[in-house]
């Protein structure tokens, strides 16, 4: 049974170390939830000194909205690096199925 969200080149890991993927392969891509892109949105648009991140993550979000789909995927590809950079010390509360390792 195929996953209509994911891609069949697409390695679902829910016990990988996102932080030592960052060390390691830092030009890598991996899934990031949408539920948790929106919730880092909302705590970032009230804060003017991670403006940065917050754009990051809504241009991610609007990649994906250009595409003509019709259900919201349950994650979308970002860098990692930009990864670690908007999530920063949330990395290690967030719940290890909000990542997604991809080919």
């Amino acid at each position: 049974m195929s996953n209509r969200y994911c891609s069949p080149n697409t390695l679902l890991l829910e016990d990988f170390n996102i932080k030592e993927i960052c060390e390691n392969f830092p030009e890598k891509k991996i899934g990031v939830s949408v539920s948790q892109v929106y919730i880092m949105i909302a705590k970032l648009s009230n804060s003017p000194k991670r403006n940065e991140d917050f754009r990051i993550l809504v241009n991610a979000l609007n990649k994906y909205s250009e595409l003509e789909c019709y259900d919201e995927p349950k994650y979308i590809a970002m860098d990692i690096t930009d990864v670690k950079k908007c999530f920063r010390n949330q990395l290690s509360k967030l719940p290890k199925k909000a990542f997604m390792l991809i080919d």
